[in-house]
């Protein structure tokens, strides 16, 4: 709207006819010149094919929990093996973009490592169908091995409890042939 000479009057009429949305002058003011970030303190998301975010997936396939709490949308992951937390707590912090990775901390009623992170932009893509996924899994090698190591390493979560739900169960299931099933010759390059 800037790049057609409109005044901020004009933009603030603009926008409530279009949207129905009432934005202060000072608001458009900051926008156009990037002072706060228009999507405000939400964590950057950008569904771009990486090991990491593969291993993320394989969290979320098996052992990782997917919340929603008031405004929070929540990926948390509670387990006993402290590596295999600070290595979900890695990858989760380099797919939102983070400078460092998401606190690992213990819980002493839980007995549990647990990390937790909120975003709802990478809410919102582990929230589908998990067959919409296989894109990212299959990605490449170095997917297809973070997805897989995830997984293996939930497995043995499992294997330690005694009550698993059948649907989990089914869903690795057909998670584990998808992946071993399906490699094709022609797959991409992560870098």
């Amino acid at each position: 709207m800037r790049q057609l000479g409109l005044s901020y009057a004009q933009m603030q009429r603009k926008l409530l006819e279009d949207t129905g949305i009432h934005l202060s002058k000072a608001s458009i003011s900051y926008w156009l010149r990037g002072i706060p970030d228009p999507s405000g303190s939400l964590n950057r998301f950008r569904p771009d094919p990486s090991p990491e975010l593969s291993y993320v997936i394989g969290v979320a396939l098996s052992d990782g929990n997917i919340n929603v709490h008031d405004y929070h949308r929540e990926i948390l992951l509670s387990v006993t093996d402290r590596d295999f937390a600070s290595e979900f707590s890695r990858c989760l912090g380099r797919v939102l973009g983070r400078g460092e990775p998401y606190k690992v901390r213990w819980s002493e009623k839980r007995g549990r490592w647990i990390v937790q992170g909120s975003s709802i932009l990478l809410h919102k893509f582990l929230n589908c169908n998990w067959f919409d996924l296989r894109k990212w899994i299959e990605h490449c090698g170095k997917c297809e091995s973070a997805f897989l190591r995830a997984f293996y390493a939930a497995k043995g979560q499992y294997a330690a409890r005694a009550s698993v739900s059948m649907i989990r169960i089914e869903k690795c299931c057909c998670i584990f042939k998808i992946c071993f099933g399906t490699l094709t010759s022609n797959r991409h390059s992560c870098t």
